[in-house]
C-alpha cells in the first residue's frame, strides 16, 4: 500500500486553478482513469498565495521484484511560479 501527501506553494501573484497529486510506478504519469486509486485532484477558483495540500489516497501496488514508486504532482497556474513538494509512504501487506 503506497500513499502520499503533496503541497503546492505558489508565489504571491501566482493564480492556481488545478492541483493534482498521485503515486505511480511510472515517473510523472498520472494513473489511468480505470486505476484511479492513489490519485487526487482539486479544481478551484483562481487562488493566489499560500500553500495547498492534498492527500493522494492509498494505492495497492503488487510487485514481485524491486520497483521504484514515484510521487508526482501537477499544478495548473498562471502569472508567476509555483513549487511542488511532498512525502511518500509505503507499507508492505502480508
Amino acid at each position: 500500500d503506497v500513499s502520499g501527501n503533496v503541497w503546492l506553494s505558489p508565489a504571491g501573484t501566482t493564480s492556481v486553478t488545478l492541483f493534482a497529486g498521485w503515486v505511480n510506478t511510472t515517473s510523472a504519469t498520472q494513473p489511468s482513469s480505470t486505476d484511479n486509486s492513489g490519485s487526487s485532484q482539486i479544481a478551484m477558483a483562481a487562488q493566489t498565495g499560500g500553500q495547498i495540500g492534498l492527500s493522494t489516497g492509498e494505492r495497492r501496488i503488487n510487485i514481485s521484484s524491486t520497483t521504484t514508486v514515484y510521487l508526482s504532482c501537477l499544478g495548473t497556474f498562471t502569472v508567476s511560479t509555483a513549487k511542488c513538494f511532498g512525502t511518500i509512504r509505503a507499507r508492505r501487506v502480508r
